[in-house]
């Protein structure tokens, strides 16, 4: 799989303070609750940040009543474009993903090609995130590295930058590239 870097890089968005971003689906395995319940801690320290929560599936109703429920003002964004989805992951200040099953994780290398750090459980399928372009949560406990994002402003200026580096080696040219390598290999063989 690749990332499309050129549309990514056509489209501008200006970057907002102190944003957070989930995308992907609202389902339980996506453990898009335990985001919520971690961004409530981080409001009393950080009051001025957002939440913003796109997509759309069968924990939506559940996951707006646990919102309200602990004060956290997230907006639900719902169904959005393509263009619009990268519009909100240039805008945000971090991209996190709790899901507890991916296959791939496209999402975080988009997030990465934007310019935005992503933080994520720590799955074996992210083989291409480390402890320069991201953050990877062992617990369901992601107060911690939000704040972290939200706090050290050079730290998260490291992440940019080493997430467009990695990145670029997903580009759909690069990744072309690697499987035609494949099967060169194979045939020489």
């Amino acid at each position: 799989s690749g990332i499309d870097l050129d549309k990514i890089n056509s489209i501008r968005a200006k970057k907002e303070s102190l944003t957070a971003l989930y995308a992907g689906r609202l389902i339980d395995y996506k453990n898009v609750d335990v985001l919520i319940k971690s961004f409530a801690n981080i409001k009393k320290d950080i009051p001025d940040a957002r939440l913003k929560i796109i997509g759309t599936g069968p924990e939506k109703s559940a996951l707006t009543n646990l919102s309200d429920e602990l004060g956290v003002d997230a907006e639900f964004l719902g169904f959005v474009s393509e263009e619009e989805k990268i519009k909100h992951m240039k805008s945000a200040t971090v991209l996190i993903n709790p899901s507890s099953v991916e296959g791939l994780g496209l999402i975080l290398l988009e997030s990465m090609a934007c310019g935005t750090p992503v933080i994520a459980k720590k799955l074996p399928t992210y083989f291409f995130c480390n402890r320069k372009n991201s953050i990877l949560v062992e617990n369901d406990n992601y107060s911690k590295a939000i704040a972290e994002i939200f706090n050290k402003k050079t730290k998260r200026k490291g992440m940019e930058k080493a997430g467009l580096k990695t990145a670029s080696k997903y580009s759909w040219d690069e990744t072309a590239k690697k499987v035609e390598n494949v099967y060169f290999e194979w045939m020489r063989r």
